[in-house]
């Protein structure tokens, strides 16, 4: 009977000790699931993937097919994918991974996206009408084809939609300096009564690289431009030709005439870092810019070129995020509605030089 309770004892010990080791295995299994890189097995990528949140942007050459895509994702200890690691996808829209991690209590879905290069220069000779399948002219407007060059149009269309009679603030012209055609930026009237609250009598033209969202056209219009594209390769001046004829009378934000008063032309250059792009509260102004050159310019009735040289505050640091923006604008002080209606800037055969970084 003693031999008989020793070894159930004995079992029993045993028994405890598989089960703290099997807990302790357990306690001892990842609960993370990130995508901590990703790098394409094809050799078509940018760089540094940008990871923000649960979105990734790659960035890939011109001539990378979308289509066929295999990214390796970098995942958190014992983490697994899905789809699977390192298959082909078609990234013409983004693609939903889910990540688990190695316990398997915890999941994560990632949104991912293919970005393809930014065409920084754009000599202006290619427009295209926007929205293609448009009937009405007061529905019409134009930008340049297949680039990443962006204007203020589409809320020019909205607003002529609720009733105000606000012009195209950028267009085509075949006024230019070479080739086919040019762009002309203009300051358009708008009210003189309060816009949604908010006083903005006029409408400053801008050309620039970046995008346009009509999210906050009715509370903060400001926040509309997005300014900013993903870049690799740093950037050192911008090039091109300019023309400028300021309005006959400079306004401010409560379109009161400043006696006197002169408009000026706004064309300058920002690199900054990170993946979030900048907007029209702080294009010159925030603190991840590390390099700009800025270009104010009065009365100039033919055309005439101009050189901006980066200013760069530190050096590029390599893997790092950066974005650059150029902007276009028929009035230096538009972002705070101050301006001259009428004032008209033309540009040109924007070239821009840049170095491996």
């Amino acid at each position: 009977m003693k031999l008989v309770k020793k070894v159930a004892a004995y079992m029993l010990f045993a028994s405890v000790l598989l089960v703290g080791a099997a807990s302790c295995s357990k306690e001892s299994d990842n609960h993370e699931a990130e995508i901590e890189a990703v790098q394409l097995k094809e050799p078509v990528s940018l760089g540094n993937a940008a990871i923000s949140g649960v979105k990734i942007t790659i960035y890939v050459s011109k001539d990378a097919d979308a289509t066929k895509l295999s990214p390796v994702f970098k995942l958190s200890s014992g983490a697994t994918i899905s789809p699977k690691n390192g298959s082909t996808q078609d990234f013409t829209n983004p693609v939903k991974y889910v990540v688990t991690s190695e316990d398997k209590a915890v999941t994560r879905e990632y949104e991912v996206s293919v970005r393809r290069e930014a065409m920084l220069s754009n000599p202006f000779d290619s427009w295209e009408k926007k929205p293609a399948d448009a009937s009405s002219d007061n529905s019409i407007y134009y930008t340049p084809t297949n680039s990443d060059w962006s204007t203020a149009n589409i809320g020019n269309v909205l607003l002529r939609g609720l009733g105000y009679n606000v012009k195209n603030t950028v267009d085509q012209t075949e006024d230019a300096f070479q080739g086919a055609k040019a762009a002309i930026i203009r300051t358009e009237f708008v009210s003189d009564k309060p816009v949604f609250g908010q006083n903005t009598p006029i409408a400053t033209g801008s050309l620039f690289l970046g995008s346009f969202t009509t999210l906050h056209l009715m509370t903060d219009p400001l926040k509309c431009t997005s300014f900013g594209v993903p870049i690799t390769r740093k950037p050192l001046s911008v090039s091109g030709y300019y023309k400028y004829l300021p309005g006959d009378k400079l306004t401010d934000e409560n379109f009161t005439v400043i006696p006197n008063g002169k408009d000026s032309c706004a064309i300058y250059a920002v690199v900054f870092t990170g993946t979030e792009p900048l907007n029209g509260r702080n294009v010159l102004t925030d603190s991840r810019i590390i390099a700009k050159a800025v270009l104010k310019g009065g009365k100039q009735p033919v055309y005439t070129k101009f050189d901006l040289v980066l200013d760069y505050k530190r050096d590029v640091v390599p893997g790092e995020n950066l974005m650059f923006t150029i902007v276009c604008s028929s009035s230096w002080d538009g972002n705070i509605f101050k301006g001259a209606v009428g004032s008209t800037l033309f540009v040109d055969d924007i070239k821009v030089t840049t170095k491996n970084i």
